[in-house]
């Protein structure tokens, strides 16, 4: 995983129509940014570390992290 700067912020998306709710960003991220409906939403995108175990985990590549 990528290491990030503690001034940076990122913007959290969830692609609807790639997402199959799996749950594995809800269960991976540390900042608890996701919650699952039918879909994982990114709740709490404020909370965001920029880590990227949500991109290393989420296999149909639903999770876009954009530094903003």
């Amino acid at each position: 995983m990528r290491e990030f700067k503690d001034f940076e912020v990122y913007l959290v998306h969830v692609d609807e129509e790639k997402c199959v709710g799996c749950g594995e960003c809800v269960r991976i991220c540390q900042g608890d940014v996701f919650e699952i409906s039918e879909k994982a939403l990114p709740a709490r995108p404020e909370n965001c570390l920029g880590c990227q175990a949500c991109l290393a985990v989420c296999e149909t590549k639903a999770i876009i992290l954009t530094e903003i």
